[in-house]
């Protein structure tokens, strides 16, 4: 289990480190990038791991680096989106939309129209796992003014 762990952490926050850079993302704000993107892909590792199911581990895993997202923005006083989006695509559901074009080229339709609607549902549910802290966030701090 723990190494399982470490490589997801390691994988996970190398590629958001990746993107990060390929994102010019200021060099004193690496360090949280490749974080938030490790505690996003140990998230889906550990709940895939213990039988969460590919759409309820993807929809932790957004919970999770959705609020790291927003602890760093606002520690490193940056835009959450700074660390969201990079941490983000390692969730990607790539896996799927490559069998889906692969599908679409060997001609079974039936089975690339089932991983075309695992590829958006996954993409749905990372959706709704960033807008569900995305909201709470903006209520917490509404309801902390008044």
């Amino acid at each position: 289990m723990s190494i399982l762990i470490i490589r997801a952490a390691i994988s996970s926050g190398l590629a958001t480190l990746g993107f990060a850079i390929l994102f010019n993302i200021k060099r004193d704000k690496l360090f949280y990038a490749a974080l938030t993107g490790a505690i996003g892909g140990i998230l889906y590792k550990v709940c895939f791991h213990y039988g969460l199911g590919e759409y309820l581990s993807n929809f932790i895993a957004a919970i999770g680096l959705s609020l790291c997202s927003e602890i760093f923005a606002r520690y490193c006083k940056t835009p959450v989106s700074t660390f969201l989006v990079c941490a983000l695509i390692p969730l990607v559901p790539g896996g799927f939309l490559f069998r889906m074009i692969l599908c679409v080229m060997e001609g079974t339709l039936s089975q690339a129209i089932e991983y075309s609607i695992v590829t958006i549902s996954i993409a749905l549910v990372l959706t709704i796992g960033i807008l569900f802290v995305s909201t709470m966030v903006q209520l917490y701090y509404k309801a902390r003014r008044h």
